[in-house]
């Protein structure tokens, strides 16, 4: 009867996959190396492009996709290195057209944007030691976010990664949709929908080409895959408490 074929369907399901229909999965791939990662820039704004290792990295992440995902749209940050990983990404898939959103667009890091360490204790030094003693902080210690002068406001910096959210879930149910972006909206996306909120550290990173992925079953969020590498066949580098 009706009760015994619904027990018999539940008895079937696997609680740890879900069908492709009920998902909208991002993958979120921070751009390749340009000169400003090498120099340790923050926050870069300027339009750097993809240095030889980072043009490398583009086509070894692109090619991990297209054999592993079968991606239908590709999203970007209007930002040269992401355009130009982007581009990678599109050229293996033979998709035309990238989508490019300035919410996911680099954090605005204020007066350190496009700065070195060095370059912000020579233009202000209370600044560079606020930053240091924050990021040198006890796990112990509270751990709320600097007040860099000039700085994108968080609640703005969240808003736009719930409105991104909002338009995929809206646009690309059961689709699998890749956004090119940076590391701090990568952080950014994590504290959202995972953490505690982006007014507490984000103590993680997201390597270049890295893959994190958030499936968002029935537009719950369910993180898949985090800061995946293993398209460069390189170690792990070891990290460190970064800024945001």
């Amino acid at each position: 009867d009706q009760s015994n074929t619904w027990k018999i369907s539940i008895m079937n399901m696997n609680l740890f996959e879900s069908s492709p229909k009920d998902v909208t999965r991002l993958i979120l791939v921070r751009h390749g190396r340009t000169s400003a990662n090498q120099a340790g820039r923050i926050g870069a704004m300027k339009d750097y492009p993809l240095d030889e290792t980072g043009k490398e990295q583009a086509a070894r992440v692109a090619r991990r996709l297209k054999r592993d995902f079968p991606i239908a749209v590709i999203y970007a940050s209007p930002i040269l290195r992401t355009k130009q990983t982007a581009q990678a990404v599109a050229d293996e898939f033979g998709l035309g057209d990238i989508q490019f959103r300035d919410e996911l667009k680099e954090y605005y890091f204020g007066m350190a944007a496009d700065h070195t360490m060095e370059e912000i204790k020579e233009e202000n030094e209370a600044v560079y030691n606020e930053m240091i003693a924050w990021m040198n902080m006890e796990p112990s210690q509270p751990a709320t976010h600097l007040n860099i002068p000039g700085a994108e406001l968080y609640e703005d910096f969240e808003a736009r990664i719930r409105r991104f959210t909002a338009e995929i879930l809206e646009k690309n149910p059961g689709q699998v949709v890749c956004a090119v972006t940076h590391m701090s909206l990568i952080k950014g996306f994590m504290a959202v929908h995972f953490g505690s909120g982006i007014q507490q550290r984000m103590n993680f990173n997201a390597l270049n080409t890295s893959l994190t992925i958030i499936d968002f079953y029935k537009k719950i969020p369910v993180l898949a895959a985090f800061n995946d590498i293993s398209h460069l066949d390189m170690p792990y580098p070891y990290g460190r408490v970064n800024l945001l």
